[in-house]
């Protein structure tokens, strides 16, 4: 192939009739071109069609660290918007909140670097925590991308998120099956088209509405055709909404000794290197797509530990009051997404 030759008159006047956005057009119907634009958040979508709709609410934190339970939260954003059912689309106005909070300790350099927070952005700055409350107590579902990283964090700080479904846009959906090279919110996003200045809550916040309203595309599975591996979902919110109606769960295996890697392995577990550095011998990750599975899923797993009994430190048990799974010794069971009702206390003997 020749590379292509373009002949320039620069003594012709440009077109100054022409805007940015009808230049931008003109690049984008080129298929040499690939356009992005600035994310502008949207603050209404219009009116309701009259059909069934949930609230969502759209959050992102930026922390101190990595720890929840050492570190602190420094800015929490949130938004929240109806769901229109039928078309997986939001409809109305958008409420966002967006607060500072002192963490009562110097920001590093390197969280300042990332985020462009500083110590005095925050200095005697709290979260309004009856804003905060409304919001959560009026949503329907909580998402968040990353939900493994968000949850436990504002958990720690108002417990009202830990009535709230959850659904995590990160791990909730198989962008491998839909074509993405990456399920990290900046290339999503250029995806889509957008591009905008990351690591600050609010505009995270408003990419992960943009990302998850963009429609997805039919994946065959076992030979038969659905959308983004969940049947009757249109947009990546209907998808979450979906999947939130279901819980799921990760496997894993921590503290297993070194003798037992073979079972695992065989078993279908794999070494999680996000866990590398927790105080722990090792930690094993049941290898699933998205890093969860539905809870049904779990008993033969929850079997197979137990068969094998206090050799490879595996027990557990359900908390039948807030149907949660309850760690005990090596075998843990932390979850991405919660079910919107407690599971049937039949489901351990």
């Amino acid at each position: 192939m020749t590379q292509l030759q373009f002949d320039l008159d620069a003594s012709a006047p440009l077109d100054q009739t022409l805007s940015l956005e009808d230049m931008a057009q003109a690049l984008s119907a080129h298929p040499d071109y690939k356009v992005k634009r600035r994310l502008v958040p949207k603050l209404d979508f219009g009116p309701a069609s009259g059909a069934a709709i949930t609230r969502m609410l759209i959050l992102d934190t930026e922390t101190t660290g990595l720890d929840y339970k050492t570190e602190k939260i420094i800015e929490l954003a949130m938004l929240a918007v109806d769901i229109d059912l039928q078309t997986g689309l939001p409809v109305g106005p958008v409420e966002i909140y967006e607060g500072f909070e002192d963490p009562c300790r110097p920001i590093s350099p390197e969280i300042t670097q990332l985020t462009g927070i500083t110590d005095a952005d925050v200095t005697g700055q709290h979260l309004n925590e009856a804003k905060v409350q409304d919001m959560v107590a009026r949503a329907d579902l909580i998402v968040a991308h990353n939900a493994a990283f968000d949850r436990p964090f504002v958990e720690a700080r108002l417990e009202v998120f830990e009535s709230k479904p959850w659904a995590c846009s990160f791990a909730g959906i198989d962008w491998k099956a839909q074509g993405r090279g990456s399920a990290k919110l900046e290339f999503l996003a250029s995806e889509c088209g957008l591009f905008y200045d990351a690591h600050r809550a609010q505009v995270d916040c408003h990419a992960v509405l943009q990302v998850l309203l963009a429609p997805l595309k039919a994946v065959k599975t076992s030979g038969q055709v659905q959308v983004a591996g969940a049947s009757q979902t249109s947009t990546g919110l209907l998808q979450l909404i979906a999947s939130a109606q279901n819980p799921r769960t990760v496997l894993r295996a921590t503290g297993s000794p070194f003798e037992s890697k073979d079972k695992l392995k065989a078993r279908g577990y794999r070494w999680d290197a996000y866990m590398a550095d927790a105080p722990c011998a090792c930690s094993w990750k049941f290898k699933t797509v998205g890093c969860s599975f539905p809870i049904a899923q779990a008993k033969p797993q929850i079997e197979f530990c137990r068969a094998q009994g206090p050799a490879m430190g595996f027990s557990s048990k359900l908390n039948k009051k807030t149907g949660i799974i309850e760690s005990y010794g090596n075998l843990s069971f932390p979850f991405f997404l919660r079910a919107a009702q407690p599971w049937p206390n039949t489901f351990f003997p």
